[in-house]
């Protein structure tokens, strides 16, 4: 019965916010799509304009609009298109994302406002060693994350280094980087700061839980964001802004 109840009201407050924002969902004054199989909590977020608030704040404080972007973990799309919105419409923006499930609402959602240069969505993974990856799915999109092993129900995804990005978008003068790619950010720092070396900005989700499962630490992670000429110049939660010099 309290999960009838629970969900009794959730569909009410759903339908009161659609009633006055229609189909889609209003993130900070920008339309995005959220399919209806994603679960009721993720979209309260974003009805709350508390979705990914930590690294919108960032974005919001550094993010230079005319250097281009690369954004790792792209995820629904949603923070991607406030990120779009940010940009100047000639700035080149490459967003990655591995679950093939997510890709095209994640193209629908960045692609919303029209650019002189269009943003670009791939469907792969950032890993290191091979050319494919395991990649485990969940439900809950926020938890989906590439996998040590082939497990029952995951999937085998394109794999490419951030170096390989960098190359072929063709940003090596400089570039803006957005990562939330679920504990794979000790990878890129541990394993790519030749990618790093023209990053002149940062942002990124860390997950130190997933260090610690994986013998790493967060102590580590911060000694090599400094060997690649990083700081950390703010930090909100579990987000931090990387800047050079």
């Amino acid at each position: 019965m309290a999960n009838t109840l629970k969900q009794l009201s959730r569909d009410f407050r759903l339908g009161l916010y659609k009633l006055k924002h229609g189909e889609k969902f209003d993130y900070h004054s920008i339309k995005v799509a959220i399919p209806d199989h994603i679960p009721f909590t993720f979209k309260r977020q974003v009805m709350q304009g508390k979705y990914e608030e930590a690294e919108r704040r960032l974005v919001d404080a550094y993010l230079d609009a005319h250097l281009p972007v690369i954004e790792a973990g792209g995820s629904l799309g949603i923070l991607s298109a406030y990120i779009s919105s940010k940009l100047a419409p000639e700035t080149p923006y490459w967003v990655i994302e591995a679950n093939p499930d997510i890709v095209d609402i994640c193209a629908e959602n960045v692609k919303s406002r029209p650019r002189n240069i269009p943003v670009q969505v791939h469907n792969y993974a950032i890993a290191y060693g091979a050319e494919t990856i395991s990649f485990a799915k969940s439900e809950n999109v926020h938890i989906s994350r590439l996998s040590s092993s082939a497990l029952p129900g995951n999937i085998e995804v394109a794999a490419r280094t951030l170096g390989q990005i960098v190359s072929a978008m063709g940003v090596e003068q400089g570039y803006s980087l957005v990562m939330d790619i679920e504990g794979a950010e000790f990878d890129v720092f541990e394993r790519d700061a030749a990618a790093l070396a023209s990053c002149r900005l940062a942002i990124v989700e860390i997950h130190p839980h997933i260090f610690e499962q994986q013998g790493r630490n967060l102590s580590r992670f911060i000694e090599l964001v400094n060997g690649t000429g990083m700081k950390v110049a703010n930090r909100h939660e579990n987000t931090l802004a990387l800047t050079r010099g």
